[in-house]
């Protein structure tokens, strides 16, 4: 009974003893396991700290070479930030581009201003060709088909006819018109040649013989706008031409400079100052007798010459051996100086051309062409 029935208490103490025996006969080899689990790990950490002590080592040249480099970027400008020339090139670059157009601009302005001057030159030198005879038939064929072609007004051609008023002439034009065209019979279709300019064109005589007596001819005027307005008087007289010129005072044409106002005297182959307000325009002068050849003619009724004291020049250049002219009339200013001493010379000119002095109305001094006999 006591050999088999055995106490609970008595069991269970019985097992923790033989769990407690089994442990001691175990505990040699966990404490073995243990330690080769402490010295496992010990040697880890010691091959980790090597690893790590390695890395470290083997880092440390990159980090010097890091300080090196940067040692090395503050001397050598190719390392880092860009160095103080790269730094001024804009500028630089900027300053050298500008002085480059300012010394275009100088350039241009100088080379400007001397052309501008050459220009003032040739506005203010007259031109002269010597080598060209008036008669030369290039030259009146230039005159004719060229110059007296210039600035066509078709336009104007269904424009209503424009009457004259003379009473925006001189008061003396219609009588001295009418003074002429008794000269030569009350002469209808007649023909004239007349060159007035400035103040002298108010005592023009071609218009009245126009248009009263139906009088053609050819009238000189250097003036533009007094052109113009000639022009479209006239646009409805095809027997009056007008040409935009002036009468060249030697026996070669020439160009000059003209110079007027619109209120001053038209004045050729006369130098102003520069600060002058004057309208200076070119104008070519030609020769009488090249003009007369130009419009196929040599015999007119009239001639009349207004050119603020050229007269005489022109009238002297014209071979009046191989043109026939019944009336002169020759127009002076009030402003001309020395009017007798230049009229007794016209005078005398005339008379050796067998031409005598008839009337005066003003200052305009009328020559009618008479017989040799005549004139004694």
């Amino acid at each position: 009974m006591t050999g088999d029935s055995t106490n609970p208490s008595t069991q269970t103490a019985t097992s923790k003893l033989s769990k407690q025996t089994k442990l001691s006969s175990h505990l040699p080899c966990l404490k073995a396991t243990t330690k080769t689990n402490a010295e496992d790990k010990r040697s880890i950490n010691e091959m980790t700290t090597s690893t790590n002590t390695k890395s470290a080592t083997s880092k440390l040249p990159s980090t010097k070479k890091s300080c090196k480099s940067s040692d090395t970027a503050k001397i050598d400008p190719r390392y880092g930030g860009p160095s103080p020339f790269r730094q001024l090139l804009p500028i630089a670059l900027c300053v050298l581009s500008f002085a480059t157009v300012i010394s275009i601009l100088i350039v241009y302005m100088d080379t400007t201003e001397i052309r501008h001057q050459q220009f003032k030159l040739n506005m203010s030198r007259d031109y002269e060709l010597v080598g060209v005879a008036q008669d030369d038939p290039t030259l009146v064929a230039f005159i004719r088909d060229f110059h007296m072609k210039k600035y066509p007004m078709n336009f104007l051609k269904n424009a209503p006819i424009e009457h004259l008023n003379f009473t925006e002439h001189h008061e003396l034009t219609p009588e001295m018109a009418h003074y002429i065209a008794n000269l030569v019979g009350d002469k209808t279709n007649g023909v004239f040649i007349q060159s007035l300019t400035g103040a002298t064109s108010e005592s023009m005589t071609a218009p009245w013989l126009a248009e009263t007596l139906n009088w053609g001819g050819l009238i000189i005027e250097p003036e533009p706008r007094r052109y113009f307005t000639y022009r479209k008087q006239n646009v409805h007289r095809p027997k009056v031409q007008v040409v935009h010129a002036c009468v060249s005072t030697s026996g070669y044409p020439k160009e000059v400079t003209l110079h007027n106002d619109e209120d001053a005297e038209v004045r050729i182959n006369s130098l102003l100052d520069e600060e002058s307000s004057w309208f200076n325009s070119r104008v070519k002068c030609f020769p009488l007798y090249s003009l007369m050849l130009a419009v196929n003619r040599t015999n007119f009724d009239l001639l009349s010459l207004g050119c603020g004291g050229h007269e005489l020049q022109i009238l002297q250049t014209l071979p009046f051996d191989a043109v026939n002219i019944e009336v002169i009339s020759i127009h002076l200013t009030e402003s001309q100086e020395n009017t007798k001493t230049y009229l007794q010379s016209i005078t005398k000119l005339l008379f050796g051309k067998f031409y005598k002095y008839q009337r005066k109305f003003g200052t305009n001094y009328i020559f009618r062409k008479v017989h040799r006999e005549s004139l004694n």
